[in-house]
């Protein structure tokens, strides 16, 4: 992996993001805990992405999608819940979870992530950096 590459892609997002204006650090939400579980596996395989977040204008104003940035060439973006239902622990909390499907067509190996959300007013929080290792293909049945 270019480890290079991945900090100047992150860096140069942070300075200009693709979409909402520059970062208010005062208003912005916070990511923190970011997981997947499980922490590697073959593609076309079902993860959950789990993450909390905080934001100081409430929970309510914070947009439940987890924008990822995938080496630094491609958008996902993950419906998140803070309901209990989608693989975080308590509605409520502060912990937002989302399912999804690793692309059946992910080459083996390490794939790295840039991720951030956005709140209500336009304010894109801070950036994480996740390594998600594709160990195959899944078979199908």
């Amino acid at each position: 992996m270019d480890w290079t590459r991945g900090l100047i892609g992150a860096g140069l997002l942070w300075l200009f993001p693709a979409v909402g204006g520059p970062v208010n650090l005062a208003d912005a939400p916070v990511i923190t805990n970011l997981n997947w579980v499980p922490g590697s596996g073959p593609a076309g395989s079902r993860v959950v992405v789990r993450v909390h977040l905080f934001d100081r204008q409430g929970a309510g104003n914070i947009i439940p999608i987890l924008y990822q940035i995938r080496e630094g060439l491609e958008e996902i973006r993950v419906p998140i819940y803070d309901d209990g239902t989608h693989g975080d622990a308590w509605p409520d909390d502060g912990f937002f979870a989302g399912p999804m499907t690793v692309p059946r067509t992910a080459a083996p190996g390490p794939h790295w992530f840039v991720v951030y959300v956005f709140d209500r007013d336009g304010h894109r929080s801070n950036l994480l950096l996740y390594e998600f290792t594709v160990t195959g293909f899944k078979e199908i049945t």
